[in-house]
């Protein structure tokens, strides 16, 4: 076992502490059964010398009886051990996914651009079960089986010292056999953990971009994907249950070799009389109590073959960076609600994903609170990840961002985001109530959700289907512009001092244009605004349009002062206005 196979099992053992007093007392019932199972060949011999072969009808039913009691209290200590059992490995498969997920809420962001939804899923599933596989039956009957061999030992020598060499000269043999199928068993799970990983990202882009592929025809494409994919992933799992095979082929070859030479050299002693009938049959029994429990014992190498890699993989994703959620500073309060914000020499970039350059570059840009400020540049010139870092989602690469004199990154995460609310270009509605999608675990009456609902222009949608009305995964019971609205009412619900509008009317109508153009005016008065938009009308409504290029400020101004001074500007309003007329129109 290499240095960081030690350090998974050491790691993994610290998380069954929870559950040692538990599977103290599993052991503690095992062993019993253990020791009540011994009785079984002992009575069995009785059974056959005493009662059958000298026709003692009063032995015969007494020693029935007897076995039929042990057997009946084994099968309820059977009962109760199983269901002790399932009782942790549940809790325990419980406590495994509640990690995963308290760690997925708590990660960076940038996680979830550099894996797809699907390949995730797959990812913890596989390895939880592979995890949670340490306290199924065949991994907790090792502890029963070293009891089982040492008990079937003992009672194997009481009957003939001299056949129990026999079964001892074995052992060597099973171990190499295990040994070596428990290198190869690693070998072929690595194999198949990459190949199913890569299975579940095709998946997840196959069903992302199912609109596209048939747009494009491109269904015979993502068949032959699909061929290779999950070919290449049930050859890899073939190749692990026939490494299986193969073992259990060497083991009972290797037990029935043992098994012949025990009847010929047993049927010799007992033609000799140094072995009753009943004693060489006891005796028979009790080797399986060995041979069967031992190879569970040296099969440990290969449950622990499947276990660790997953084991690794899993801590690995438990060790990935989270987001800096305790910050030292406290949240400074605003003059009546009004926060300004000021970015200070900003760097940022997303690195491999966008080759390693910045998208944001030294950006000095100050908001006074109560501001109505509108951002404007082509496209990748790094208006949303402005947002995005003022959000906390990602962190700085160089430079700060401060909030009324203070840094951003110094204060607690959770009250900090309290402070926006939000409506951005990647809307997502959980699939649930309208009600609740709104008010987003808010203390919120019907009342106050059916009037920003009003605001917003979506009052007869209420009316019509009722505040209970389940909106689909992401939305897909909704328009695209009834979507937005959506998210703009719980924006205006939670009404938060900041509020963040990126591309907001993307998916609207021309005359929520106009409605949401009076909430700017009216019912965010006084509130600090951050726009992301080309729309003519909207940046009317900003105190200053931000114009940027290449991660920077370019120029800025009131929106009057930049069409008038700057031809560029005109033209870049101009292209946008044009675009947006025709998508109204169409």
């Amino acid at each position: 076992m290499t240095r960081e196979d030690k350090n998974t099992a050491i790691r993994f053992l610290g998380l069954l502490k929870a559950y040692r007093r538990g599977i103290v007392l599993l052991m503690v019932a095992i062993l019993f059964s253990v020791g009540l199972s011994l009785l079984s060949p002992m009575l069995s011999r009785e059974l056959m010398d005493k009662g059958l072969l000298r026709g003692d009808f009063a032995a015969i039913v007494r020693i029935s009886v007897m076995l039929f009691l042990l057997r009946q209290v084994s099968s309820l200590l059977s009962l109760w051990i199983e269901r002790r059992r399932l009782r942790i490995a549940y809790d325990f498969r419980f406590r495994m996914e509640g990690l995963a997920v308290e760690h997925l809420l708590g990660m960076r962001t940038e996680f979830f651009n550099q894996i797809s939804q699907s390949e995730l899923l797959s990812q913890i599933d596989v390895d939880v079960n592979y995890i949670c596989s340490i306290l199924n039956t065949n991994t907790l009957s090792v502890f029963a089986s070293v009891f089982t061999v040492i008990g079937g030992i003992a009672a194997a020598l009481s009957i003939h010292w001299g056949m129990v060499i026999l079964i001892l000269l074995v052992l060597p043999v099973k171990y190499l056999i295990i040994h070596f199928h428990s290198r190869v068993q690693k070998k072929k799970l690595h194999v198949f953990l990459e190949k199913n990983m890569a299975y579940a990202r095709w998946f997840g882009e196959l069903v992302g971009g199912m609109v596209d592929i048939r747009i494009y025809g491109l269904e015979k494409k993502e068949m032959e994907e699909f061929g290779s994919k999950d070919g290449e992933k049930i050859a890899a799992h073939r190749d692990m249950d026939t490494v299986s095979q193969y073992r259990q082929l060497a083991d009972g070859t290797l037990d029935a070799v043992l098994n012949l030479l025990i009847f010929v050299i047993g049927g010799i002693f007992v033609s000799r009389g140094e072995l009753t009938v009943g004693s060489l049959y006891a005796f028979i029994s009790y080797s399986s109590y060995i041979l069967g429990p031992l190879s569970s014992i040296l099969n440990l190498r290969l449950v622990l073959a499947n276990i660790l890699p997953s084991a690794a993989r899993f801590f690995e994703f438990l060790d990935r960076k989270e987001e800096s959620v305790e910050g030292e500073g406290e949240l400074p309060c605003g003059l009546c609600g009004a926060y300004d914000i000021e970015y200070q020499n900003v760097c940022f970039r997303y690195g491999a994903a966008k080759n390693g350059e910045d998208v944001v570059r030294g950006l000095c840009l100050r908001i006074p609170g109560g501001e109505k400020v509108a951002l404007i540049g082509k496209n990748g010139c790094g208006k949303s990840t402005v947002v995005q870092l003022l959000l906390r989602l990602y962190d700085c690469g160089s430079g700060d961002i401060r909030l009324l004199g203070t840094e951003i990154s110094s204060l607690k995460i959770k009250e900090y985001r309290g402070l926006f609310s939000v409506v951005s270009q990647q809307i997502y509605l959980f699939n649930d109530t309208i009600r609740n999608n709104i008010r987003m675990c808010g203390d919120f009456d019907d009342g106050a959700i059916r009037k920003v609902l009003d605001e917003v222009g979506l009052g007869e949608l209420v009316e019509e289907r009722g505040l209970d009305f389940v909106v689909g995964i992401n939305g897909s019971c909704l328009s695209g512009g009834q979507k937005q609205k959506i998210a703009l009412a719980r924006a205006l619900l939670h009404n938060r001092p900041i509020f963040i509008f990126d591309e907001a009317t993307s998916n609207t109508d021309i005359d929520f244009e106009v409605r949401f153009r009076q909430m700017l005016r009216e019912r965010l008065a006084g509130k600090t605004v951050i726009l992301v938009t080309h729309n003519a009308e909207l940046l009317r409504e900003a105190d200053r349009v931000v114009w940027m290029e290449d991660g920077r400020v370019f120029c800025e101004g009131a929106y009057g002062e930049l069409l008038e001074q700057s031809a560029a500007f005109a033209a870049l309003i101009d292209q946008y206005g044009n675009g947006r007329e025709a998508e109204k129109e169409g």
